[in-house]
């Protein structure tokens, strides 16, 4: 049997681990029409569960456009049209939504692999406000003549678009007419969705419903995840479970990434226990010690103390005195300047008042190798 865990993609079907409480929310506001904004920590299944609840909903088609990393007007209409291309196989739609964008020269090539068509455009020559006016012009069309719905995911990304400002506008301006179509709005990088929706200055103000995206329920995940072990002849019971859940934060990537490694380093007939989770990190640091190790080697001693700091007693408290101690700082400034610049290293990330590593597994590398 193959490994049955996936992390770092998008899941459905078996892989997906149901959440049928958020899953009736969300296809509640797209029935309604209602625009929602959905945030969470990074690897925590958004866009999974966002699809899965969109696939719900009969007879709706949903364009996904993942706009992670755009930095220009060019990279989002290229990402949304390649989101519109998908929307279905058949030629008709795929030559209407040409037609629709033929403002921005649209090319179909074919992917090599599985010979599914890809649509592109090239928008670089475009006046840029132009280009996602023609963009919105499609996404309308479409919607008045299909059951539409917009996925727009990692959308903080728009902020990083040259001269993003009137593009922004631009963008709440069409979609506040666009009754018909909801919009859901996925992102992790928590301040940037908060200047968006949030903040009073923003075009997006108020302007979608808040959906928070949480860790999965103990009692839900942990039969599931007992289940694909089951599948493969590993007995794994729920006490060993919940350590599982606890030593990847009950992130929901990070658990069926550590899941994986613990398939890997087990064979049929295996009652899991502790130590296979130590050899399913001895793999996993394996596969990322090259980048832990590059990571640190960029970090000053004061940082690299900080950093070993959060991993033995948290980040709840940087300018604690007990903290402040723990890392050999000079003073509670010095410690929060480190921890702020191990947060814009992408090292930690800041929720709900604590300073946590991104990836909790390098947690488990700095631990062991005593930084």
């Amino acid at each position: 049997m193959d490994n049955p865990f996936r992390y770092g993609q998008v899941v459905d079907g078996e892989h997906f681990c149901p959440r049928p409480a958020l899953q009736r929310q969300l296809e509640s506001f797209i029935r309604a029409g209602q625009n929602a904004v959905v945030t969470g920590e990074r690897r925590m299944g958004k866009t999974s569960l966002v699809l899965a609840a969109a696939g719900r909903v009969r007879g709706l088609r949903t364009l996904y456009a993942d706009l992670l990393g755009i930095r220009s007007a060019a990279d989002f209409c290229r990402r949304v049209a390649a989101g519109a291309g998908r929307l279905e196989r058949g030629d008709s739609l795929l030559r209407k939504t040409c037609r629709l964008l033929s403002r921005l020269r649209p090319t179909v090539t074919f992917d090599r692999e599985t010979g599914v068509p890809v649509l592109s455009v090239d928008a670089r020559s475009s006046d840029p406000e132009e280009s996602v006016e023609a963009v919105f012009d499609m996404i309308e069309a479409h919607g008045r003549s299909m059951k539409l719905c917009v996925v727009f995911d990692e959308f903080q990304d728009v902020l990083r678009m040259e001269n993003h400002e009137p593009l922004v506008a631009l963008m709440r301006s069409r979609i506040q007419f666009m009754g018909d179509v909801p919009f859901l709005f996925t992102g992790s990088v928590r301040n940037d969705m908060v200047q968006l929706f949030r903040d009073s200055r923003s075009p997006f103000f108020k302007s979608a419903l808040p959906f928070e995206v949480g860790a999965i329920p103990d009692g839900e995940f942990v039969p599931f995840l007992a289940a694909k072990f089951a599948a493969g002849g590993r007995k794994a019971d729920e006490s060993f479970l919940r350590l599982v859940l606890d030593e990847a934060c009950r992130t929901t990537g990070d658990v069926q990434e550590l899941c994986e490694a613990l398939w890997q380093v087990t064979d049929r007939g295996r009652t899991l226990d502790r130590s296979d989770i130590e050899r399913a990190f001895v793999l996993l640091h394996s596969r990322e010690g090259t980048e832990y190790e590059r990571s640190v080697s960029l970090l000053t001693g004061l940082q690299l103390r900080v950093l070993a700091a959060v991993a033995r007693i948290g980040g709840a408290s940087v300018q604690s005195a007990e903290f402040v101690r723990e890392a050999g700082a000079s003073s509670a400034a010095a410690a929060k300047k480190a921890v702020l610049r191990l947060v814009a290293l992408d090292l930690l990330f800041h929720h709900d008042g604590e300073y946590k590593f991104t990836n909790p597994f390098f947690r488990h590398w700095v631990l062991k190798k005593s930084l």
